[in-house]
């Protein structure tokens, strides 16, 4: 197959992949993001940190905070 014809072939199928969320009014939305529009308080919780400790959300009330659940399938 031609490098022309394999590139275009990609780009194509981009196009279908991603299109519907490129025409969305709110891309967000099409996506399942769920965005609050206003703040609420996250429920008291414990986690343990890369060293071992426990942090507690109350220990970082006032912080801003990133909490990461993700995983390794």
């Amino acid at each position: 197959m031609k490098r022309a014809t394999r590139f275009l072939i990609a780009i194509l199928a981009a196009i279908l992949s991603f299109g519907p969320l490129a025409l969305a009014a709110d891309p967000f939305t099409a996506m399942g993001v769920l965005i609050l529009t206003s703040p609420s308080v996250a429920p008291a919780f414990t986690l343990s940190s890369t060293t071992g400790s426990k942090v507690s959300l109350e220990s970082v009330r006032g912080k801003v905070v990133l909490v990461y659940f993700g995983a390794s399938w």
